[in-house]
């Protein structure tokens, strides 16, 4: 599935953005509305795939040691013990903080049939189907006066011209399914990752029970080596018991030795080729081929990203 358009209300750096009609390689000049399309989509992730919610929240500078999350079955639902400095940098001190993320959607073939087997069991569904292979979804963050607090809520879930109750009492049995299925197709990658994060993730997936998983780690040591990298095969090396570092070529040379865009050259390989979202959120690497290379995943045979929001470039 892939975004057509996105709507962000309520954020500090830019109270209002629309995007209308989002391509399948979108680029966002740098400025405040880039910013605030990043964190709104962000934001809308973490509510439908809790577990990012903590990452999400420590890269958006709103969490503390103490954050803690409550969930509402299979989506967030509560965020108790947020840094109040952070939570006024990211939504102001307007009498009421809240933002509204609303995101109009596209579906893959695998999503629309899993819904129409659904839709089976549920006359309005199959109606809504009828209309259209769209979704909109209005997702909400309330945030307390302390900046210490947050509510959080699907405020409207619309599948074609067919909109569906959203309450825990009221909502289709479908309905979470739908919700998870849209958040683990959208990732934000972080503007910046450890080479400890990224060792650890490559070991996990050079380990998967999945040959698929393992193929596609192989596909991205072997990328970095190639144009427009060059950068030499990665290597995993276990610098000390449990103590992994990423490493190029034959000779095992060091990440600090290959240049100050190597780590973010692995984030956007490892996030192109082996986490392969359907839409990829992340921030304009400066090289235009390193651009190229990332709007070049979406297309062909070999595509691995049906999206590609660039953020921040040129």
């Amino acid at each position: 599935m892939w975004l057509a358009s996105a709507r962000i209300e309520g954020l500090r750096s830019a109270p209002l953005v629309e995007r209308e009609e989002l391509e399948r390689v979108h680029g966002e000049p740098r400025g405040p509305d880039a910013a605030a399309l990043a964190d709104g989509i962000a934001l809308a992730a973490a509510f439908l795939v809790p577990a990012r919610a903590a990452a999400t929240l420590a890269a958006l500078d709103v969490a503390l040691d103490t954050t803690t999350t409550l969930l509402d079955e299979s989506v967030l639902d509560e965020v108790e013990a947020l840094d109040p400095h952070g939570v006024r940098a990211l939504v102001g001190d307007a009498p009421t903080r809240s933002v509204t993320v609303e995101l109009d959607l596209t579906l893959d073939p695998p999503t629309f049939r899993t819904l129409r087997d659904r839709a089976a069991r549920d006359p309005a569904l199959l109606a809504a189907l009828g209309t259209g292979a769209g979704v909109r979804l209005r997702i909400g963050w309330l945030f307390n006066r302390a900046g210490t607090h947050a509510t959080t809520a699907a405020l409207a879930v619309q599948v074609g011209d067919e909109r569906f109750p959203t309450s825990a009492v009221d909502r289709p049995p479908w309905l979470l399914d739908l919700l998870d299925r849209v958040g683990r197709a959208i990732h934000r990658l972080p503007p910046h990752q450890s080479e400890e994060v990224l060792a650890q993730a490559l070991h996990a997936a050079a380990r998967s029970p999945d040959t698929d998983v393992r193929a596609a780690c192989a596909r991205a040591c072997d990328a970095l080596a190639a144009a427009p990298f060059a950068l030499g095969r990665l290597e995993l090396v276990e610098a000390a018991p449990g103590r992994l570092r990423l490493a190029f070529g034959p000779s095992l040379a060091p990440l600090r030795t290959a240049g100050p865009g190597a780590l973010e050259a692995v984030a956007l390989v490892h996030a192109a080729l082996v986490t392969r979202p359907d839409v990829l959120v992340a921030d304009a690497p400066a090289d235009p081929a390193w651009r190229a290379w990332l709007g070049e995943r979406t297309t062909g045979a070999d595509a691995t990203l049906e999206q590609v929001l660039l953020l921040g470039g040129p």
